[in-house]
């Protein structure tokens, strides 16, 4: 059971995953769509952000991602305790998460973690490049999942020491 003061954990809990899961940005994360779920392949079609309803954050944004089993496992999980329409990360499907809550909500369970890192939800995208990197999938491939406007983005951030720091 769920206190009431909890109730959206399960919603914030779900989108970090599946954020750390996909590379997506927090954005798009934040716009997936039950409907940009394609089951039957396993993917989901980022083609918009939370705030522009119509549109990403560049045109090379818009991409098909691979689902993991874990990440799937997430959506079900989603589909099960809230409507099963509109958004995945939703208790009513209507109701994007706000942002700054999940900031806080994120900086909340770090500090009862003891995890003394400034970790933010952004940097759970830089975590699922890094690891994809780290097990062998090449630059070129963690640019195209990642949605970088270009490889130069992705070689900046990832090959040049500036990498966000791992979880």
């Amino acid at each position: 059971m769920h206190h009431p003061q909890y109730k959206k954990d399960p919603w914030y809990a779900g989108i970090f995953m599946a954020t750390l899961m996909t590379a997506a940005r927090p954005g798009e994360m934040n716009g997936l769509r039950f409907s940009d779920w394609d089951r039957k392949n396993n993917t989901i079609s980022i083609s918009r952000t939370g705030r522009h309803e119509n549109r990403t954050k560049t045109e090379g944004s818009v991409r098909t991602l691979p689902v993991l089993p874990e990440a799937e496992e997430v959506f079900k999980y989603m589909e099960k305790i809230g409507p099963g329409k509109g958004y995945i990360f939703s208790p009513d499907g209507e109701q994007q998460i706000d942002p700054s809550a999940a900031s806080a909500k994120l900086k909340r369970w770090l500090k009862e973690a003891g995890i003394k890192k400034d970790i933010h939800w952004h940097g759970l995208r830089g975590s699922a490049g890094s690891y994809m990197l780290e097990n062998g999938m090449s630059i070129d491939d963690v640019s195209a999942l990642m949605g970088h406007s270009n490889i130069g983005v992705t070689q900046k951030f990832y090959l040049s020491g500036r990498r966000p720091p791992p979880l």
